[in-house]
């Protein structure tokens, strides 16, 4: 059975603060990461899941594209509120691919001030540049 962690599987895939401009790859990555961070937090997994490659696989291969969302549908109905605070991150940059590996504060809960719970996570993942554009390819996580 496959072992997921409630809301946090959100981690691998929301949050890296960081906004970039031009045609710098790593800013570019950062860019991504925040819309993706925006649209999950915004509820809208449609949206999410354009930075997400087809041929995705999360947390050693246990984990589809497809999966994802379905987990993230599950998380969101779960909790109305979910968000993301990234504590440390660091970016390794190649020719067409990336690493960034990221400490995440996650929250969820009601849309009240105080959330309902919180976790801190490890998460790694693995990007592609395709067509100009980053996608996701991989991630992994741990409490």
């Amino acid at each position: 059975m496959i072992r997921r962690s409630p809301l946090w599987t959100m981690a691998l895939l929301l949050a890296l603060a960081g906004c970039g401009s031009g045609d710098d790859p790593e800013a570019r990555l950062r860019q991504t990461v925040d819309l993706m961070e925006t649209a999950a937090e915004a509820g809208d997994i449609g949206e999410f899941l354009e930075y997400v490659a087809d041929d995705f696989s999360g947390q050693g291969g246990q984990l589809d594209r497809r999966n994802l969302a379905r987990m993230l549908r599950a998380q969101m109905l779960r909790h109305t509120r979910i968000t993301a605070t990234i504590t440390s991150s660091d970016i390794q940059m190649f020719t067409n691919r990336a690493t960034m590996d990221m400490t995440l504060l996650l929250t969820g809960g009601p849309r009240a001030w105080m959330p309902e719970s919180g976790e801190l996570m490890t998460v790694s993942t693995g990007w592609r540049l395709s067509g100009g554009d980053w996608e996701l390819i991989s991630a992994s996580w741990e409490r």
